[in-house]
């Protein structure tokens, strides 16, 4: 909670000074800079968390060596996504001279350094150690962020810009994963038994986490798609006014947000010793709980969103239609539970790419023919069509290959004869 509350502070502190357009700006390059970061990061980090809670259970024989071949992969595919990204804007979609593609160049550093951070954040969780790792990934992150912002809103405001805000992010962004660094490398300590060579530990990994990274990929994109089809087919201000909805509509997924760093470790260890009823256990009372919680927190967004969304400026309120869908679209989403999570820490990532791939086949396709006739409205209902198709075809996967169901039906009755 601390970390999306903090991450609406800093956006009302964005929107109340860089006004809808400039905010618009920012949003439509960090969309882009999150699609990179994630193909980036090669799936290193739910990839390390699941090693190491696997290397766990034999006394950490093989640490050394996962590690290092984490880092060596994240230094290769960050750079290739560096190169990708800007070939993919800059010269296939034509948009080399715009003043995104220049905020993407002075902002592309980022992309490495998230990646490194996320390896040191995946060690961490697969230490068991799910509350360090969170705390360092968004809630510091967002912290840094926010006070560079008002700290510099403090000393010279017209200097605040779009372009200031993605340094700040860069800046926290560097900073976060060094802490991250300090806190892995203290709690490694002597764990670190040197057994295979990286060249060999790297090969085994290689497809796997290029299925990871395609399928966290996949999901990075289709979370920011909206955002970024916004500021190719619409305007700045309409992509920075509904970039606000979204932020407002994200605390209904705090259940998973909160839950999944815990959940993760905790079954990969129950996959790793075989115990496929811990593991319907877990995934159960996650999706119960992840739903209730969104559901508290989704029917007053629904009731109130134009006072909600006028938090962020004047005209924000406009686009609360787009925040009530979003709303309902994340709540469907808490709903179904930790599909994807279940499928990665499973080993069963090639599963869940046609469902992503669907999911973001419809949401792009209804992005294109919708935001035009409909704006901010189109978009939000092409984002809530794309999470249906996507989080129904997982379930089926997870029903299909384990006879889990890790949707809130599976645990509310219980829980609900419990209480009574």
């Amino acid at each position: 909670m601390f970390s999306l509350a903090l991450t609406v502070v800093s956006t009302v502190v964005l929107t109340r000074i860089l006004g809808a357009a400039d905010f618009g700006f920012y949003s439509i390059c960090l969309s882009w800079l999150a699609m990179a970061m994630t193909f980036g990061q090669l799936g290193m980090q739910p990839k390390l968390m699941r090693e190491v809670s696997y290397d766990s259970v034999s006394g950490y024989r093989t640490l050394n060596s996962i590690l290092r071949a984490g880092l060596a992969t994240v230094l290769i595919s960050a750079s290739l996504a560096v190169g990708g990204l800007l070939l993919l804007y800059g010269v296939i979609l034509g948009h080399g001279g715009t003043a995104v593609f220049h905020g993407l160049l002075m902002a592309i550093w980022i992309v490495p350094a998230a990646a490194l951070g996320a390896c040191f954040r995946g060690v961490l969780n697969g230490h068991n150690k799910p509350l360090q790792a969170m705390f360092f990934a968004d809630p510091l992150q967002r912290g840094l962020l926010l006070l560079m912002l008002l700290g510099l809103y403090w000393l010279d405001r017209p200097a605040m810009s779009g372009f200031t805000a993605l340094v700040f992010y860069g800046l926290s962004t560097v900073i976060v994963s060094a802490f991250a660094l300090l806190l892995m490398l203290r709690s490694w300590g002597a764990k670190r038994v040197p057994q295979e060579s990286v060249r060999r530990f790297g090969r085994a990994w290689l497809v796997s986490g290029t299925l990871i990274a395609v399928v966290t990929g996949l999901q990075a994109m289709a979370s920011n798609l909206d955002v970024m089809m916004l500021g190719l087919l619409s305007s700045q201000a309409e992509a920075g006014l509904y970039r606000a909805a979204t932020r407002g509509a994200d605390f209904v997924g705090f259940g998973l947000a909160i839950m999944a760093p815990v959940f993760m470790p905790r079954a990969a260890r129950a996959f790793g010793a075989g115990n496929f009823e811990e593991l319907k256990r877990l995934s159960a009372n996650m999706g119960a709980g992840a739903f209730l919680i969104g559901l508290l927190i989704a029917l007053p967004l629904l009731l109130f969103a134009e006072p909600a969304l006028s938090v962020f400026g004047p005209g924000f309120f406009q686009v609360a239609p787009a925040m009530r869908v979003l709303v309902i679209g994340q709540l469907f989403n808490a709903f179904c539970g930790p599909v994807a999570a279940l499928l990665m820490v499973t080993r069963r990532e090639r599963l869940a790419l046609v469902s992503l791939a669907t999911s973001l086949l419809v949401n792009g396709v209804l992005n294109y023919v919708l935001i035009p006739l409909y704006g901010a409205d189109g978009a939000a209902m092409a984002t809530l069509a794309g999470t249906v198709v996507w989080n129904l075809l997982m379930l089926g996967i997870v029903w299909r290959t384990m006879r889990i169901n890790c949707s809130a039906i599976a645990a509310l009755p219980g829980w609900i004869a419990g209480g009574a």
